[in-house]
């Protein structure tokens, strides 16, 4: 079986800041890092901070075939959308770059599972049942990847709960990377945030 994955995912528009997280989240062992094009710096933010050692920087919230194209033609490693976007996964096939497209019910994750043949992002997993939603989805496609993300919390027996429910992974967003901790640079609040759920990858 292939290994649980943890995926930090944040937005921020000051490039120094941002990269403090990401090399916090490398320190800690999370290199592999999805940065959310979410805010009007985002291609200007992502251009300063793509090339740090040792970070696999993909980018989230990718509607748009446009879009696509910039981040990969910067460097980015795999792309990830709300939803699936036939000329973003035509590009990314193109690129051999990794196309991760959201989708909520079984006939949305079977479709594009059927497309990519790859992991399917479940978002907004919180409002969908979280990991009871999960294990039905996995009950008729149980050979389908699914990345929940949307409201997942740091409590160990949560993720656990995610893990043991079959999921290739979890996305968390702002109950690991909050705006709180952005807006007072607390690294330290960071890395215990991240060294508390680390053992779920061993």
């Amino acid at each position: 079986m292939a290994a649980f994955k943890i995926v930090p995912l944040f937005y921020n528009d000051d490039a120094g800041l941002a990269k403090e997280v990401l090399e916090v989240c490398r320190d800690s062992g999370f290199n592999e890092i999805e940065f959310l094009n979410r805010g009007e710096k985002s291609k200007e933010v992502f251009g300063k901070i793509v090339l740090i050692d040792g970070i696999s920087l993909g980018v989230g919230t990718i509607k748009n075939g446009e879009d696509a194209e910039f981040f990969i033609s910067e460097g980015a490693k795999f792309i990830v959308g709300p939803f699936f976007e036939e000329d973003v996964f035509s590009l990314c096939k193109k690129k051999n770059v990794s196309y991760i497209p959201g989708a909520c019910t079984v006939g949305e994750i079977h479709a594009c599972f059927k497309k990519i043949m790859g992991p399917i992002k479940v978002f907004p997993i919180d409002s969908l049942g979280g990991v009871k939603y999960i294990k039905s989805v996995l009950s008729v496609l149980p050979d389908v990847p699914l990345l929940p993300s949307g409201g997942i919390g740091l409590l160990f027996e949560e993720i656990r709960s995610y893990r043991e429910s079959g999921c290739v992974g979890v996305g968390l967003g702002s109950s690991l990377i909050s705006k709180e901790l952005l807006a007072t640079r607390d690294m330290n609040l960071l890395k215990l945030r991240l060294n508390s759920i680390e053992a779920l990858l061993k």
